[in-house]
C-alpha cells in the first residue's frame, strides 16, 4: 500500500492502487507519500454556491517539477480577441526557499515585488487587467492562478497551475490554444491530422490557435492534438470550453511521464504523445486484462504531428500506463453520462456532482515514472 502524510498527520491505513482517499483540507498543506501519488480537489470559496460552476475550481496538488523561477500566466478566459470580464485575478504563490524575492509584471505598468519565506503561500490579488504575466524569482516557486468577477469575488474561474515555459509543448486545443510569451518568438503549429501553421508571438500580445475538429468534434478534448515549437520558450493552454469555466495549460515534452492515476470518477481521460503510444487500463478492478487504447494521428502527417486518444465515462481511481513512450494528460471529472456534441452545453441537472472536484473542469494530469 501507499503510506501518505497530510502535514505529518497520516491516515489510519494504506491507500491501495486501485483506492482513492478523500480529505478537507486548507491552503499551505503539504502531502507526501512513499510512493507516487495525484491529488486534487475542490476550491470554493462560497459553499451556499457549491455546485455552481462559476464558484468551483478543480485545483491539482503541485509537485516540484511544476517549479520555476520564470513563469508566465495568460489571465483572463480568452474567447474571440478579447478576454471575458473575468477582472480580478489572483496569482497564488509558494516559494521552496526563503528570502526570494518574486517580481511579477503584467498588462501596462503593472509591477508587484513580494519576498517570500519558505513553504509559504502568499495570494496576490487585484490583477485588474486581462492578458499576460510574467513572474520572475530569486529562486523556484509553485504558481496557480484563477480569476472572478469584480463584483463577485468569491468566483473560481479559469483555474490552472502555471507550468514552465518551454520550446516544445503538447496539448488539446478545447475549442482554441491561447499562446504566450515574454519575448519575440517565432512559432510552428502542428495538429495531428498533419494541418501545419505558424507565426509570431511579442511581448504581453497573445496568439489564439483554433482547434480542428476530430471525427468531427471538438469540444471536450476531442480536437486534433497539437504542438507548437518555438526557438524561445513560451506557454499555451486550452480556452476554456463551454461547461466548467475553466481551462488547462499545455505540458512541455519534457515533462511527458509513463503512468498516471485519475482520484475521482472523469468525463474523460485524454491523452497525448509524440509517439504512438498504447495506453493501458482496467476499466474495473476485477477485470483480469487491460483495456489498451492506441494513441493516433492521421495517415500521412508530417512526423512533427502528435498522436491522442480520448477515453470518456473513467471510473474513479484508474490508472493509465505506457509501457514504451512516455505521454502528457488531462482530465475532466463530472459524473455525465453522455457528452454533448460541439457547441452545445447540455447540463444534465438530475446528475449527481462530484464531492471533492470541480465539475466539468478540465485539468492538467500530473503523471510519474
Amino acid at each position: 500500500g501507499t503510506l501518505i502524510s497530510i502535514d505529518g498527520a497520516t491516515p489510519e491505513a494504506p491507500i491501495a492502487g486501485v483506492e482513492t482517499y478523500k480529505f478537507d483540507s486548507s491552503s499551505n498543506l503539504i502531502l507526501e507519500s512513499n510512493k507516487p501519488v495525484f491529488a486534487a480537489g475542490l476550491l470554493n470559496n462560497e459553499p451556499t454556491l457549491q455546485g455552481n460552476a462559476n464558484y468551483d475550481g478543480n485545483v491539482i496538488w503541485m509537485s516540484e517539477d511544476l517549479a520555476s523561477n520564470n513563469l508566465m500566466v495568460n489571465l483572463g478566459r480568452f474567447r474571440g480577441t478579447r478576454a471575458n470580464n473575468e477582472n480580478n485575478h489572483r496569482i497564488i504563490l509558494y516559494s521552496l526557499e526563503g528570502q526570494n524575492t518574486v517580481t511579477i509584471t503584467g498588462p501596462g505598468d503593472y509591477n508587484h515585488s513580494v519576498t517570500l519565506d519558505a513553504n509559504v503561500i502568499e495570494t496576490i490579488n487585484n490583477n485588474s487587467v486581462s492578458g499576460q504575466y510574467y513572474i520572475v524569482a530569486d529562486s523556484p516557486v509553485l504558481a496557480y492562478s484563477y480569476s472572478s468577477n469584480l463584483d463577485k469575488l468569491t468566483q473560481v474561474k479559469g483555474s490552472q497551475p502555471l507550468v514552465p515555459a518551454a520550446n516544445d509543448l503538447l496539448g488539446i486545443p478545447s475549442r482554441a490554444a491561447i499562446a504566450a510569451s515574454n519575448q519575440t518568438a517565432i512559432f510552428e503549429v502542428t495538429h495531428g491530422d498533419g494541418t501545419t501553421g505558424g507565426g509570431i508571438l511579442e511581448l504581453g500580445i497573445f496568439e489564439k490557435i483554433s482547434g480542428l475538429k476530430k471525427d468531427n468534434l471538438k469540444d471536450y478534448y476531442r480536437a486534433h492534438p497539437l504542438r507548437l515549437k518555438s526557438e524561445v520558450p513560451i506557454i499555451a493552454n486550452s480556452e476554456d470550453d463551454r461547461t466548467g469555466v475553466s481551462s488547462a495549460p499545455f505540458v512541455p515534452t519534457s515533462m511527458m511521464k509513463h503512468r498516471f492515476a485519475v482520484n475521482v470518477r472523469a468525463n474523460y481521460v485524454a491523452f497525448v504523445s509524440i509517439h504512438p503510444v498504447t495506453v493501458k487500463y482496467y476499466k474495473t478492478p476485477g477485470d483480469q486484462f487491460p483495456t489498451e487504447v492506441t494513441l493516433e494521428r492521421s495517415l500521412g502527417a508530417p512526423p512533427d504531428a502528435p498522436y491522442s486518444a480520448h477515453i470518456e465515462f473513467v471510473r474513479e481511481g484508474a490508472l493509465f500506463w505506457s509501457e514504451t513512450h512516455p505521454i502528457a494528460g488531462w482530465y475532466e471529472p463530472g459524473n455525465r453520462t453522455v457528452l454533448p456534441p460541439n457547441n452545445v452545453n447540455e447540463s444534465e441537472p438530475d446528475r449527481v456532482r462530484p464531492e471533492h472536484a470541480g465539475d466539468d473542469d478540465e485539468t492538467l494530469l500530473l503523471g510519474f515514472d
